[in-house]
């Protein structure tokens, strides 16, 4: 293709879908030919040329091929990937090689990355090595392997569910697909300076690199892990960056740095990924934007790249509590089914099922559970259902609730906890929020599972406690899905790709038990025990938590009302959830002196007896199933 750097927009717009052998050192190429001497990428220190990027890359690919003529054709690179502008050099020249590159973050516990590259199998090398066998090789000019659409491009480690990492493999076609994806949703143009502030060794942030660089803008790599986040501000304007990417907890520490007031001057499009993001958070980047800066939220999946797209003009209002994640990339089929694979009616839930040419090839060296997920059609399309639940709302945008995997049993009734850190995250004093679900290696079909939450409060001049939690989660949600347990955090932690890493959060202290007081609290907790078939219960124990259920609320009322004298409904039930909160709310209805009866076991008996609604089963018998 001849040079036309006058049309570069025309030239770049023939990226629309792949053809059966294109590969990426095409793309580079027709991207050179259109700019060569644009800025291709950049770090501190650093800069390159299209032009310098495409050769050196070259040079260096066949200096690899030479030395590593001895390997398997399909053996990966394993590449230690630091960021800088010459380890994206590094990077393609690996690709253009004929061999899959393997990106291994180079800050990753040592233990990490060997196992990466053991499971790879790959040729652990780093860019230095690279670069000197470019420069020192004196082989003459060859031609380079032709990739096809399909090959091998990236293999990339994300945490599997096992705790040991698993391998994606993504083609050539699909780096090009997300390049293509991403210039239609993002409205990316050559003129565009895109941050790089994410790890190559994650599946976010290979995406930034390669919608960059085959779509002919300009990619800024910047660690804020080795330069920090406090120096960010600056460089973004130092560089003149038009495009920042990150998740929502590298965005957060973005704006928490921001000087009192200060917009990010230039910046036109700002897309969160990795996880969903709360409105809270979108509102408060808009408001830094300068008029007519857009945020999109973009959502994906290492086994599919990018799944759907919510762009938010300037105009549109911001969908209250977490962003739905939008409508479908390009060259790709979202469809909510049910479990026979058959579509749900629009606003039915169902699993999500995504159709592409251009998802991950499958699990590397995991046939298994690539069968298990991927199913691959005669058309060469494939099929990806991950577990993930979802609705079509009537607007067309797609809604993420969970997963088919994550709900739990708490009193009885089914919980999703991503519904309960909705509601948390809704909540201004609130930074962050992850619940889980903790069940005592004895529970039985869910009994006495409860939910824990992990909170990072906002700094105010009003501390956030457990206390004052869970007291406002109880005007918003029914009783069982208020968490029995709130821990608060200064930060969540983290794993490599910046997503929560959940197996590393801490186990809160056991709490201490708190007898409850003579009288009516006395009262009520002899009424828990025999009701929950427990030998004690606390004066701060919580009922859901014990293993409640809506069964048991029923005989516990009426024990209690028997016991006390003072009726109580279900709504205060819900409304008080210790036994001290209850026997306060008790006394105050009697009076000062409440008539607390002293036959308490006699009572209790004929109470049972009387009113025997089906009874909570005791340890170790199954739940029945609660009233829907």
């Amino acid at each position: 293709m001849t040079s036309a750097p006058d049309r570069p927009a025309a030239v770049l717009d023939e990226l629309v879908v792949p053809g059966p052998t294109a590969d990426l050192a095409d793309r580079l190429d027709a991207v050179t030919a259109a700019r060569p001497d644009a800025e291709a990428v950049t770090s501190p220190g650093e800069s390159w040329t299209y032009a310098e990027v495409t050769a050196t890359a070259r040079r260096w690919a066949r200096a690899l091929r030479g030395h590593l003529a001895d390997e398997p054709a399909d053996r990966p690179v394993a590449l230690a990937v630091e960021p800088t502008a010459s380890a994206v050099v590094a990077l393609l020249a690996v690709i253009l090689s004929g061999r899959p590159v393997v990106p291994v973050d180079p800050m990753l516990p040592v233990e990490r990355a060997a196992l990466i590259r053991e499971l790879s199998g790959g040729v652990p090398m780093d860019v230095a090595e690279v670069r000197q066998l470019g420069e020192t090789d004196g082989a003459p000019e060859a031609d380079l392997p032709t990739a096809g659409i399909d090959d091998p491009a990236v293999i990339f480690f994300t945490s599997g569910s096992t705790g040991r990492p698993k391998g994606l493999v993504h083609s050539h076609g699909a780096w090009l697909n997300q390049a293509y994806e991403t210039r239609l949703a993002l409205d990316l143009t050559p003129d565009d300076r895109l941050s790089l502030i994410l790890p190559v060794s994650f599946g976010a942030g290979l995406d930034v690199l390669f919608m960059g660089l085959l779509n002919g803008a300009t990619v800024c790599v910047y660690d804020p892990r080795v330069l920090g986040v406090g120096g960010l501000h600056a460089w973004l304007q130092e560089q003149r960056v038009t495009t920042v990417h990150g998740t929502p907890a590298l965005l957060r520490a973005v704006l928490d740095h921001l000087p009192d007031g200060a917009p990010m001057k230039g910046v036109r499009l700002v897309t969160s990924c990795g996880e969903a993001i709360h409105s809270s958070q979108v509102e408060a980047i808009r408001a830094r934007l300068d008029p007519g800066g857009r945020f999109t939220g973009v959502s994906g999946a290492s086994e599919i790249g990018n799944l759907a797209f919510h762009r938010l003009d300037p105009d549109r209002p911001v969908p209250v509590g977490l962003l739905p994640v939008g409508r479908p990339a390009a060259n790709k089929t979202i469809e909510v089914v049910d479990e026979a694979g058959v579509p749900v009616v629009v606003g039915a839930t169902g699993e999500v099922a995504i159709t592409s040419r251009f998802l991950a090839r499958g699990y590397f060296g995991d046939p298994e559970q690539t069968a298990a997920r991927f199913v691959r059609h005669p058309d060469g399309t494939t099929t990806y259902r991950g577990g993930d639940l979802g609705r079509w709302d009537a607007d067309g945008v797609l809604h993420l609730l969970g997963r088919a995997d994550a709900a739990v049993k708490v009193g009885g009734y089914l919980v999703e906890p991503a519904e309960v850190e909705a509601a948390l995250l809704a909540f201004p004093e609130i930074r962050e929020a992850v619940v889980s679900a903790v069940r005592p290696t004895d529970a039985v079909d869910g009994a006495r599972t409860r939910l824990l939450a992990h909170v990072v409060p906002v700094e105010t001049n009003q501390p956030v406690t457990p206390a004052s939690v869970r007291r406002a989660l109880r005007d918003r949600l029914p009783s069982w899905m208020v968490p029995a347990e709130v821990v608060m955090v200064p930060a969540l932690p983290r794993n490599e790709r910046g997503k929560i890493d959940r197996r590393a959060l801490p186990t809160p202290p056991a709490p201490a038990a708190v007898d409850p007081a003579p009288g009516t609290e006395t009262v009520i907790a002899a009424v828990w025990a025999q009701v929950l078939g427990l030998d004690r219960v606390g004066a701060t124990d919580d009922f859901w938590a014990l293993g409640g259920d809506s069964l048991a609320v029923e005989e516990m009322l009426a024990g209690v009302g028997t016991a006390t004298g003072v009726g109580i409904t279900t709504a205060d039930a819900a409304a008080t959830a210790t036994v001290r909160e209850l026997a306060a709310l008790v006394d105050t209805r009697a009076g000062a002196a409440a008539r607390v009866r002293t036959d308490v076991a006699g009572r209790l008996g004929r109470v049972a007896q009387a009113a025997r609604a089906p009874r909570r089963p005791r340890r170790g018998a199954p739940s029945p199933q609660p009233p829907t």
